[in-house]
């Protein structure tokens, strides 16, 4: 037997967190703090003893919860959810299979995934829309493999949303749609590519045909007033090599455990690897894929923002570069010094955090 598949079983499994933690405490913390002292040390000179040593904890325990498939105990359950409280924001989202056409269709039919009813929360103010009320529509983290929508999400995502609501008074509501996640080897395949993107499009239909948001000027945009997406730009291999920041960023990001492989088998299911490299929907930043330009035009106003010290940072500025060759002025670009992955829905990570919400916010009041 594999030893990734040993450590999904018990006791092996229990045994290993038992190990990884207790090094983790008595070995690794200590020696990250004292090396973290010197300033030349950390992987930015501007950052903290604290933000240094939290980085790597966070990395090491992202890598003890790939290895052993623990991050998926972390998702809430919706149907448990939604006996917890009265109140709680959860609705359900009927799927939209006539939606469902073209390459999509093709891709869903390949990997066997077919729409089905999922489940979505709201935050803020949860009365009925108002006459050209616009809302913020998000897609949370996790790289398609783990994470959730709910009010207690142990990701942060809910926290995002609330955050965006302060920063942003202009929206009063903001909805998440709890999209299925992906899963595979070495796990059972599960809800393999695209069945976020299907559940995302039931979400948008919910929006606008269920509750009535009224969409203006780009099916994306207007009534939902903003489209949040932190997915990874690149699922191939276009964006590896020694000068790349998938490398020179490691040190400074936690998110390398993901960089073995694992969310894009889960991803592909029956489709081949080349489609890593090859396929736009997983791949847009992908550096082999062939005639980009034009794939943007008609994209409403984006706002891509983007942490200096991420490993995906390479992969952002590809993106921005095809979308500024479609989009011109339509596109507002921020990457941030020294900030990591996802780095808004982190409280720990200031002054970038508020400095990105707050010019956010002032992009979304000239745009929308």
């Amino acid at each position: 037997m594999q030893r990734s598949q040993l450590l999904l079983r018990q006791p092996f499994k229990a045994l290993y967190l038992l190990y990884f933690y207790f090094v983790l405490l008595l070995v690794k913390l200590p020696f990250w703090i004292l090396t973290s002292l010197p300033r030349s040390w950390r992987p930015r000179p501007s950052w903290t003893v604290f933000r240094t040593v939290f980085l790597q904890t966070m990395d090491a325990v992202m890598e003890a919860m790939v290895t052993t498939s623990t991050y998926t105990m972390l998702r809430v359950d919706p149907q448990k959810f939604a006996k917890s409280a009265e109140t709680n924001g959860l609705v359900w989202v009927e799927p939209t299979p006539e939606l469902i056409v073209g390459d999509i269709k093709e891709y869903a039919t390949k990997n066997g995934v077919t729409p089905t009813r999922v489940a979505g929360y709201w935050y803020g103010d949860r009365s009925s829309p108002l006459p050209e009320e616009k809302i913020i529509y998000e897609l949370h983290g996790g790289a398609f493999v783990f994470g959730d929508a709910s009010p207690v999400s142990y990701l942060g995502n809910a926290g995002l949303c609330k955050e965006m609501l302060r920063h942003n008074q202009q929206f009063s509501k903001a909805f998440q749609i709890e999209y299925r996640l992906s899963q595979g080897p070495p796990l059972p395949y599960e809800n393999p590519f695209p069945a976020a993107l299907i559940d995302a499009v039931a979400g948008y239909h919910y929006l606008v045909k269920v509750m009535g948001y009224k969409p203006s000027e780009h099916p994306l945009n207007g009534g939902v007033g903003w489209w949040w997406s932190r997915h990874q730009l690149n699922w191939g291999s276009s964006h590896f090599g020694p000068e790349s920041s998938v490398t020179t960023n490691r040190r400074s990001d936690f998110i390398g455990p993901f960089f073995g492989g694992y969310p894009i088998r889960a991803m592909l299911g029956a489709l081949p690897p080349s489609e890593a490299d090859t396929n736009a929907w997983l791949s847009p930043a992908s550096k082999y894929l062939r005639k980009p330009s034009g794939w943007f035009n008609g994209f409403p106003p984006s706002f891509l923002i983007v942490g200096e010290a991420e490993m995906l940072r390479d992969s952002n500025r590809t993106l921005r570069e095809r979308m500024a060759v479609d989009m011109g002025e339509r596109l507002t670009y921020l990457e941030v010094p020294g900030a990591t992955h996802i780095f808004l829905s982190f409280t720990w990570h200031e002054p970038e955090r508020t400095e990105g919400f707050n010019k956010v916010a002032k992009w979304l009041s000239a745009t929308m």
